[in-house]
């Protein structure tokens, strides 16, 4: 008998636990793809400005294949990055893939959230931005963002962007 209470509370104590735990790894897995979009955009800027050369920060499709020598006119970018990205180097006007990040197809909108983003970054010998973006993931009402400013620096920002 007292085996079958025992049993009873723990039921009760893990069926109110299993939701709280899908909510933290959901958490997890949002920071995960902000933080690898930081690390791409990190790694764009200072190759850009190591190498003396442009960089491109491009949106990448898990199920596309890329490779490098694509013209610089020529190269084709993904759609959006809920998928993943990757960096591009500009060598002898053709496009060098250095790195590709991928993720579980996330939705990333911009900063209010009414359309995935979609541009193409390029970053210039100086580490400059052709623009500014904001990456924003949500997850219920809990918003995760990257913004990336002009001069080219990304900060993560919570509650930044609309869900």
């Amino acid at each position: 008998m007292e085996s079958l209470v025992t049993l009873a509370v723990l039921g009760i104590l893990l069926s109110l636990a299993v939701p709280s735990f899908h909510q933290l790894i959901m958490r997890a897995q949002q920071r995960a793809v902000v933080l690898q979009l930081e690390a791409a955009v990190r790694l764009a800027r200072h190759t850009a400005i190591r190498e003396g050369r442009r960089v491109l920060l491009c949106p990448m499709g898990s199920d596309s294949s890329f490779s490098s020598g694509a013209d610089v006119d020529d190269l084709t970018c993904a759609q959006d990055y809920r998928a993943g990205v990757g960096v591009w180097l500009e060598v002898d006007n053709q496009w060098s893939l250095l790195r590709v990040w991928q993720w579980p197809r996330t939705a990333i909108t911009n900063r209010v959230g009414d359309r995935p983003v979609t541009v193409k970054l390029q970053f210039a010998t100086n580490g400059l931005s052709n623009r500014n973006v904001t990456w924003s993931i949500c997850l219920g009402d809990q918003n995760l963002s990257l913004v990336l400013n002009r001069i080219g620096r990304p900060v993560i920002r919570k509650n930044w962007g609309a869900c």
